[in-house]
């Protein structure tokens, strides 16, 4: 990240949206009359659901912000990001309830408990902006889990319980497949439940599917060796540790 006296911004090929972050921030600190370059290295794969664009927008608020000597706040960077596009609450420590089109933060429910996840990437990809823009909305059915939803996963981060999470992630990945059904979502979810794990999760707009583990009961050797059977060509597999949201210099 360079600061320039220049309103022109030099920025990564296919990186339009942190740019835009970049000249918000700027604005933000009266800094419209300058520019500069955006540099961005990422391993998020793009337009699978895993909020690729908002880390791109959050890290290049906070550079920008850093570049100026200035602080910004989660606040200011969910405003920009919202401003952009659909957004996700990763600028924010910890775990949030998040509206990802119009509100941005509803409330701060706490951190994660000790939970893994293997991530399942397929080849496909679906840009965000292109299906919210056409996705139809939720059900009063659908609202009245989503708030039992909340109320269990409030609970259940409180007293630190990893079932919890499981819990309210498959209920809300089992509503989300009458909107963007994934095609792998029942046979996935019935090797967690042999395998003791927490439950799945998916990316509401995008192409991604997870298994939440608990690394101290889920027979995780097993679930790999059943989903290197089950998934077809392509699908890559990760295994990552659920962390909290937050922009951070450095990791």
């Amino acid at each position: 990240m360079e600061i320039q006296r220049s309103k022109e911004i030099v920025y990564p090929a296919g990186k339009p949206k942190a740019r835009e972050a970049m000249r918000k921030t700027l604005d933000l600190f009266d800094g419209k009359n300058w520019g500069g370059r955006l540099e961005i290295f990422s391993d998020i794969p793009i337009a699978k659901g895993m909020a690729s664009s908002t880390a791109d927008i959050a890290a290049a608020s906070l550079a920008t912000a850093l570049a100026l000597g200035k602080e910004v706040a989660p606040d200011h960077i969910s405003s920009i990001a919202l401003s952009i596009e659909p957004t996700d609450g990763i600028m924010y420590e910890g775990i949030v309830l998040y509206d990802h089109l119009k509100r941005g933060l509803v409330e701060k429910l706490g951190l994660s408990p000790p939970v893994s996840i293997i991530i399942l990437e397929p080849e496909e990809r679906l840009e965000t902006m292109v299906y919210n823009n056409g996705r139809p909305a939720y059900g009063e059915v659908e609202e009245l889990l989503f708030e039992r939803a909340v109320e269990i996963i409030r609970k259940g981060l409180k007293e630190r319980d990893g079932q919890a999470i499981g819990q309210v992630a498959t209920m809300s990945a089992t509503i989300n497949q009458k909107y963007l059904a994934k095609p792998l979502f029942e046979p996935v979810l019935n090797l967690a439940q042999v395998r003791g794990a927490l439950g799945v999760n998916v990316a509401h707009s995008g192409t991604v599917m997870g298994i939440l583990c608990d690394p101290e009961k889920t027979e995780t050797a097993e679930l790999l060796t059943d989903l290197y059977h089950l998934l077809p060509p392509g699908v890559k597999v990760r295994w990552k540790k659920l962390v909290g949201g937050g922009a951070r210099v450095g990791w």
